[in-house]
């Protein structure tokens, strides 16, 4: 058996209108309340996400969410190391910068979708 799941990320208050890494529009991405700032860039810098994905049987991975020029991209490529299967949806993906935003989305493009 075999699952895909879906990895919002970041959407915290350092990427929140206001905060260290503004995102604009970051706050479109979702309506809930941030969550507190957390330290890395990469979901799976810890080896919980992975442990979690495994007791799925999860092999796919949509990635979505703040910002795609450090989190989503760093996620995205941990996750190919890791042996998923990896897209990002870019409709509720937001960067930082437009171009470095861009730029994040072909560097990692070769082995995502």
């Amino acid at each position: 058996m075999s699952a895909t799941a879906l990895l919002i990320l970041d959407v915290q208050k350092t990427s929140s209108p206001g905060g260290a890494l503004p995102v604009p529009h970051g706050d479109d991405v979702s309506t809930r309340e941030p969550e507190p700032d957390a330290e890395g860039r990469s979901a799976f810098e810890t080896r919980d996400l992975s442990r979690l994905l495994g007791d799925e049987q999860v092999d796919a991975l949509t990635i979505a969410g703040l910002a795609t020029e450090h989190c989503v991209r760093d996620t995205a490529l941990d996750a190919l190391v890791e042996g998923l299967h990896v897209t990002v949806d870019s409709s509720p993906t937001r960067g930082s910068a437009p171009d470095a935003a861009r730029r994040a989305l072909e560097t990692a493009d070769a082995g995502l979708i």
